[in-house]
């Protein structure tokens, strides 16, 4: 219906794949909220499947993959590229981006319906970046906060290796 109506218009694009584009970012958003949720997840894993599987895939379409794959139910998948752009705007001393994607990142973890024993290593990853990143950025509360989650999971976790490595790095 959007379609005849003129809503949308569909551009063939390079790569034998066509690109919708909307007349108005109000009728998109329109559509996209319509679209029950697991509608949602399913399409957000396509487009982030087929971008990936895409031969020019470049450093610039990590945020892309992020974004889609953070809305679909590839939390693994989703946390590994939110990890790339995390480190990616770090690397340009964009702090305050890099913190919001490891939040994302942990916020995904901490919300998977997933073996968690598989992320568990991430997540204590990404405690530690967090904690870095809350330091440089002189928000120790925060950062000795993170830390302490992380203490706490390990000890759930029963991951006495990586508990001395959080003791440590609180002790510091």
């Amino acid at each position: 219906r959007l379609r005849k109506k003129e809503f949308f218009f569909e551009f063939d694009s390079t790569n034998d794949r066509i690109t919708y584009v909307f007349k108005h970012q109000l009728v998109k958003d329109g559509a996209y909220h319509s679209l029950l949720q697991k509608s949602r997840r399913i399409l957000h894993e396509k487009i982030a499947k087929s971008n990936e599987e895409s031969s020019d895939w470049m450093e610039d379409r990590i945020e892309t993959l992020a974004h889609h794959f953070s809305r679909s139910s590839l939390t693994e998948k989703a946390v590994d590229y939110l990890q790339l752009c995390g480190a990616k705007t770090g690397a340009t001393f964009d702090n305050e981006r890099s913190i919001q994607y490891y939040e994302r990142a942990v916020d995904l973890i901490e919300n998977s319906e997933d073996n968690r024993g598989t992320l568990t290593r991430k997540l204590f990853d990404l405690h530690n970046r967090l904690a870095d990143l809350y330091i440089r950025t002189s928000r120790f509360s925060e950062g000795e906060k993170v830390l302490l989650k992380q203490i706490g999971l390990c000890k759930l976790e029963n991951q006495d290796s990586l508990l001395a490595q959080g003791f440590r790095r609180l002790g510091e």
